[in-house]
């Protein structure tokens, strides 16, 4: 008998969002790169002489830095949702003691497993490998809220709940993270 229950019916606007927390989670290092680089072109733009040319064309090549920070994971969700051809992806999670299932009748993934647990508002998201996860609907969670579930998953694996990367929620010693397991996010309360 599960511990707890909880449902997920994926859609293109989640499918890419999955893609996008992914990107935010494993690729801060060049997601950060990128935004130096890109602030850096900026102001080159702003204080450099030299006619009318040269600053524009730093400015522009700031400004499509900046406004494509997640362009290649939303490529890459609209390239998997491409490829399920209008099928629809639904996943009815059972959480027991020793690990988890995302459909009856599918094998046990232990708890163990798990190398990253990440949240947003919205969604849960259960990361077995850098480019693999289970996403849970937080208003699907049965028993109670998805807050006893997240503190249910922290107890089993070990792992803190962690937050994508995002320039809001940024702090220098969180890219060094812990020397045990590297990056891991931003701890939650």
């Amino acid at each position: 008998m599960p511990v707890y229950t909880a449902k997920m019916k994926h859609s293109e606007a989640t499918i890419i969002r999955l893609a996008e927390t992914q990107y935010n989670t494993f690729q801060y290092g060049k997601k950060l790169l990128r935004i130096v680089l890109a602030l850096f072109m900026i102001g080159l733009g702003l204080y450099v002489g030299g006619g009318y040319l040269m600053p524009m064309f730093c400015l522009f090549i700031g400004c499509v830095l900046i406004s494509g920070l997640n362009t290649r994971a939303r490529y890459n969700g609209k390239k998997i949702y491409r490829q399920l051809n209008g099928k629809t992806l639904e996943s009815d999670y059972s959480f027991y003691e020793k690990g988890f299932k995302f459909y009856e009748g599918g094998v046990l993934i232990p708890y163990k497993k798990l190398v990253r647990l990440v949240e947003d508002k919205e969604y849960l998201y259960l990361y077995i490998s850098r480019e693999s996860a289970y996403m849970v609907d937080r208003s699907t969670v049965e028993p109670g809220d998805s807050g006893k579930l997240k503190e249910f998953l922290a107890g089993k694996t070990g792992l803190d709940w962690t937050k994508p990367f995002s320039l809001l929620t940024f702090r220098f010693p969180s890219v060094f993270g812990r020397r045990d397991r590297g990056f891991t996010g931003y701890r939650l309360k």
